[in-house]
C-alpha cells in the first residue's frame, strides 16, 4: 500500500481472510491512482456529463478518500464526524474537489489509505462498529468488503487508455460522417496530435500553418458519445 506503482504485482505470502480483504482493497485503491495519475488538470476537472454537475474525476478521487475516513473512523470507531460534507451540502467533498491539484488528492488518498490499514491492522474483523447501519452494527469484516464494493464501482467512472478510447471514438465518427474527415483532417491524425496528458499550447499551428483547435480530452469524447447518441435518435425516428 506504501506504493501504488506495484500494488497489483505484489502476491501475499498467505491467502487468509484478513489478507483476502485488505489486499483487494489495497488493489482498487491502487487503480485508482493508476488511472488519474497521469491526467491534466483540466480533464480531473472536466464534468463530461451536464446531467451530473458534480461528477469530476477530482470529485471522485477526493469522494474516496473521505469514504474511507468515514468508514473506519465514523462509523467504526464512532467518532465525531469531521468531513467536508454539510446538511445543506452533502456532496461538498466533490465541489471542493476541483479547488484542489490531482496529483494532491491522490497523495492525500494514498496516505489516508495506508494510515487506515495501519488502524485496523490491530482490530479482529469481528470487531462491531460504534455506530449502527440500518438500526444494528456491522464487523469490520463488513466495513472492508463494502469498501472494495464502492471503490472498485468508483473505478469504473475513471477513465483508462484516454488517448486510444478517443481515438476509438473519431474513428466511429469518421465512420458514421460516411468517412469524412473530423474538422476537415483524418480523424486518427487529429486524435494523435492532441496533447492528451499535458498542458493546451493555443498556439500549436499543424503542418499546413493552420491553428489547431485544443479540446479538453473528456469534453471531446463527451461531445462525441452525445452527437453519437443524436444519430441514433434521428435514425430511430
Amino acid at each position: 500500500m506504501k506504493d501504488y506503482a506495484d500494488a497489483a504485482d505484489r502476491r501475499p505470502a498467505r491467502w487468509d481472510e484478513r489478507t483476502i480483504l485488505t489486499a483487494f482493497l489495497d488493489y482498487v485503491c491502487a487503480t485508482v491512482h493508476a488511472k488519474s495519475e497521469h491526467l491534466a488538470e483540466v480533464d480531473a476537472r472536466h464534468t463530461p456529463l451536464s446531467t451530473s454537475p458534480l461528477m469530476t474525476l477530482a470529485g471522485l478521487v477526493n469522494h474516496l478518500r473521505w469514504v474511507e475516513y468515514y468508514w473506519f473512523q465514523v462509523m467504526l470507531l464512532g467518532e465525531d464526524d469531521h468531513g467536508p460534507w454539510t446538511e445543506g451540502d452533502p456532496d461538498r467533498e466533490m465541489r471542493i474537489a476541483v479547488e484542489v491539484p490531482i496529483i494532491q488528492l491522490l497523495g492525500e488518498y494514498q496516505a489516508w489509505c495506508a494510515h487506515y490499514r495501519d488502524l485496523i491492522a490491530c482490530l479482529d474483523l469481528d470487531t462491531p462498529s460504534k455506530r449502527p447501519v440500518g438500526g444494528r452494527s456491522v464487523t469490520l469484516r463488513w466495513i472492508l468488503f463494502h469498501l472494495i464494493e464502492e471503490t472498485a464501482r468508483h473505478n469504473g467512472h475513471l477513465p483508462q487508455h484516454l488517448p486510444e478510447q478517443l481515438e476509438r471514438l473519431v474513428h466511429h465518427r469518421d465512420d458514421d460522417a460516411g468517412g469524412k474527415a473530423v474538422g476537415g483532417r483524418p480523424g486518427a491524425v487529429a486524435a494523435r496530435e492532441q496533447d492528451l496528458d499535458g498542458p493546451q499550447d493555443p498556439d500549436r499551428a499543424d503542418e499546413d500553418g493552420e491553428q489547431v483547435e485544443r479540446v479538453p480530452v473528456l469534453q471531446c469524447i463527451a461531445e462525441l458519445q452525445e452527437e453519437r447518441e443524436q444519430r441514433r435518435g434521428l435514425s430511430a425516428s
